[in-house]
């Protein structure tokens, strides 16, 4: 339903503290769709609709720190972040954890949880190479 609202009306719940009015607006922005793109606003929006634990601005915001987009590169926030995202069952949290401890990346590398974590997201994996990807992103 909130993909299909106009910025100004996106703009007015998320204000008001609408979580996921929060989240689609940080994509807005991330993306430039209906705005000029700007990460840091982005950045500002994720947080707000993290912070009260929505799994998708907890991914978002994660790759943001991951990327250096909005923020300082960061990759201890990221994997922090995606932590509490893979937590709530978010399979591209699952996926990008999955990442980070299959290569050491703010987090110590360990492949029994990297492949652990890939098979929660519908990754499967034969010699720790990802040989099928199953995932389907969300559309904002």
């Amino acid at each position: 339903m909130y993909t299909k609202y106009k910025i100004t009306k996106l703009k007015i719940l998320a204000n008001k503290g609408d979580i996921e009015a929060q989240y689609i607006l940080g994509a807005r922005y991330d993306y430039g769709k209906e705005v000029l793109q700007d990460h840091k606003k982005a950045v500002d929006w994720y947080t707000k609709a993290a912070q009260q634990g929505h799994a998708m601005a907890q991914t978002a915001l994660g790759v943001c720190y991951a990327n250096g987009e909005g923020v300082s590169q960061d990759y201890n926030v990221a994997t922090q972040l995606f932590k509490k995202a893979a937590k709530q069952q978010n399979r591209i949290a699952q996926y990008n954890l999955a990442y980070c401890y299959a290569n050491g990346i703010g987090i110590a590398k360990n492949l029994d949880i990297a492949d652990n974590l890939f098979k929660s997201a519908g990754i499967l994996v034969k010699n720790n190479s990802a040989i099928v990807v199953i995932i389907k992103l969300p559309l904002c």
